[in-house]
Order: structure tokens, then sequence, then C-alpha cells
């Protein structure tokens, strides 16, 4: 987490979390203080992953992948990239917020 990203409150935390993957097509539900659940759909696969968060850090951690089984590969490759890409839109949007305090 970005030092100047830690002074702000969850809300605020989980707004900029929301953002970044929203312009990506991902959906997000508040599911407790700190944890959100990210479901991005691109038919017929689904991809679900949480991120728990708090003021000093935050984490991806997989849920499911729907539909992305592959019989000798494990998960899709499509997963990882997805998930990677929140992982960079949600580092981004918090050095941006960072960088304005």
């Amino acid at each position: 987490m970005p030092p100047g990203a830690q002074a702000l409150p969850l809300n605020a935390i989980e707004l900029a979390i929301v953002e970044a993957g929203a312009r990506r097509g991902w959906r997000f539900q508040h599911l407790a203080d700190g944890q959100v659940r990210a479901t991005y759909t691109k038919w017929p696969w689904v991809a679900e992953a949480d991120v728990l968060f708090s003021n000093r850090s935050y984490r991806i951690q997989y849920v499911s992948a729907k539909n992305m089984e592959r019989s000798n590969d494990g998960v899709e490759r499509a997963y990882n990239r997805w998930v990677g890409n929140l992982e960079r839109d949600i580092a981004a949007k918090l050095d941006q917020i960072a960088d304005r305090r």
C-alpha cells in the first residue's frame, strides 16, 4: 500500500479498488469491511476473486474460475491474465491517490 494511501479510511480504499476494476468490466460485491468479491464474466467464463485489504496492504485471493478448467493445465491462463490486470489497475489507482495526498 503506498504511504499516501495508508491514511485513507477503508471505504475510500474500497472505492478505489472498485473504480480500478470497473474500467475493465469487473463487478464488485461488498462482503465485509476490508473484503470485496470481484467477478469478471466473459461468456462462458466467469472469474471470481476476493480482494482483501486494510490500510497497510491488499491481496487478491482466488475464489473460482467457472468453465475455465483445463484437463491438464489447471485454470485457464485467461484467469491469471485478468487477475493480473486487476492487480496492476488497483496498484495504479492507489498510487494515483497517494500522489494527490
